[in-house]
């Protein structure tokens, strides 16, 4: 049975190890994407934005330049270092980067969007949990929302087993890849497994081999999960529709929105 450990320390060894490997420079389409999604949904009066797990930054710039205050924070150093050098660029918003544990970190204010993109479930449910009391009640203001992707179990049920190699699909990639990826449907979590190859033979570089495990969630599970914090799910979609049992097969997450509740 598959289920995540119980302390972090294999996600910032993930996220650490993984950020050598991924600029995040091949992401800037995405981010776009991301900014106009969080546009779309928070409308013209939201302006403070927390992105929690923001990665390398390419979604936290593209939505600063956007016009949006946003604060991007994630605890890989690799990553944040990463994020750092786009602050300059955030005009005609502004771009603030926090290397920090989002379980721990006392960010002092409150924020009118808190987003969180392909990065949530990456704890069991207690952890998961404690993260959305925290949206809840130490990050959103009073009128804010929260825009989530979520995993969803059906395509990492259907990809269990898989093992392919990956080339390199971006000159700033640093090694090509053997990926393995598993599903629990007990626990519903997902183990997806990295390990770069040897230029010269092909071999398998296992002191690099990283593994992220994903707890996926159908949606009517997440809307318990988000309710026992206080959290009231006012949207969910995948790619701006709403969700259909054909959607769900097919896409590895979906989109949430979450108010606090009345």
């Amino acid at each position: 049975m598959i289920a995540p450990p119980k302390n972090s320390e294999w996600a910032k060894a993930y996220y650490t190890t993984g950020g050598s490997f991924w600029s995040g420079e091949e992401n800037a389409e995405s981010g776009r994407k991301r900014a106009q999604t969080i546009a779309r949904l928070a409308g013209p009066d939201r302006r403070a934005v927390l992105e929690i797990q923001s990665g390398h930054g390419g979604a936290a710039l593209a939505t600063a330049q956007a016009g949006y205050d946003v604060t991007a924070l994630d605890f890989a150093p690799i990553q944040s270092e990463n994020a750092r050098r786009l602050v300059n660029q955030a005009a005609p918003g502004r771009l603030t980067v926090v290397a920090e544990d989002q379980h721990t970190v006392d960010l002092g204010q409150r924020f009118d969007v808190v987003a969180c993109w392909d990065g949530f479930g990456i704890g069991d449910d207690e952890d998961n949990l404690r993260l959305l009391h925290r949206i809840a009640n130490d990050w959103l203001a009073p009128g804010g929302i929260a825009i989530l992707d979520i995993f969803c179990p059906l395509p990492w049920a259907a990809a269990h087993g898989r093992d392919q190699t990956l080339d390199r699909n971006h000159s700033t990639h640093a090694y090509r890849q053997n990926r393995r990826m598993w599903f629990d449907p007990i626990t519903a979590v997902a183990q997806d497994e990295w390990c770069p190859l040897s230029d010269e033979d092909g071999r398998r570089l296992e002191d690099l081999r990283i593994t992220q495990f994903i707890r996926c969630y159908f949606p009517a599970d997440f809307v318990r999960l988000a309710s026992s914090a206080g959290l009231q799910t006012s949207l969910m979609e995948i790619d701006g529709a709403p969700l259909s049992s054909d959607r769900l097969r097919e896409a590895w997450h979906y989109l949430v929105v979450l108010e606090r509740g009345k």
